[in-house]
This record gives structure tokens, sequence and C-alpha cells, in this order.
């Protein structure tokens, strides 16, 4: 009969930890100058350590700072417009990548332009309804 390891889960998570612990440092070490407002770790572990998730979730300070974590992590990331019908649009920058096996997520907001905010109400407008005559 195999015996259960009943300290698996907590196994994994301490590595999982450690694991988080050394990419930000490092990436906080390797790029000083990377803007940044906050960095959430996270992970779990769960079936006796067999799974095993742990990323980094990381807030630069601006749409610019995104695009320069972006170049430093050697990732493409685009401003897009974003919003829903009825609202205001936003950008964002978001992408993810994986450095020294912990997914690393980077994602800012910022305000549309006014032209974007224009553009963005015109598409959203309705067509004019076309006239019909009555034969």
């Amino acid at each position: 009969m195999t015996k259960l390891n009943l300290l698996a889960g907590v196994e994994a998570m301490e590595a999982a930890t450690f694991r988080l612990g050394h990419v930000a440092r490092r990436l906080l070490n390797d790029h000083p100058d990377l803007p940044v407002l906050d960095i959430e770790p996270t992970a779990w572990a769960m079936s006796h350590g067999t799974h095993i998730t742990a990323y980094l979730e990381v807030t630069p300070k601006s749409l610019d700072g995104a695009s320069a974590w972006a170049h430093a992590l050697g990732v493409e990331a685009a401003v897009q417009l974003c919003g829903k019908p009825g609202t205001v649009p936003y950008r964002k920058v978001e992408f993810e990548t994986e450095v020294d096996g912990v997914l690393v997520k980077v994602m800012v907001t910022g305000a549309a332009s006014d032209d974007e905010r224009t553009a963005w109400a015109t598409q959203e407008a309705p067509a004019p309804a076309e006239e019909t005559s009555a034969a």
C-alpha cells in the first residue's frame, strides 16, 4: 500500500511561493527603472500538491509603463481600446508571459483620448433610418 504524503500540498505551496518571491525580486532588481504601482503574488496548490498555480500580477503606473514592461520581458503588447456599448471607452495594455516557471500577468488601463471617445461614440450611434416613401 502506498503511503499518502500529507505534506505534499504544503511542500508544493512552499516551492511555489519561493519561486514567486525569487522571480519578483529578480524582475525588480534587473529592471529598477520599470514603473510599477503594485505586484501581487498568488499561489495555490490542490490535490496533495499535484496541481500548483503561481503567478505575479504586475500593475504598471501607466500605459507607457506597461509597454516598457513588455519590452523588458520580450513580449509584444499593444494598447487596445475597450468598453461596452453605452459606456465611456478606455485604453488597456494586457499581456502574460512566463519567467522561470512563474506566470507574469501585466495589465493597466488609462483614459481614452478625446478623438478615441468621439470615434467610439460615432461607432455606437445607430445609423439613421432610411426614409421610405409611400407609393
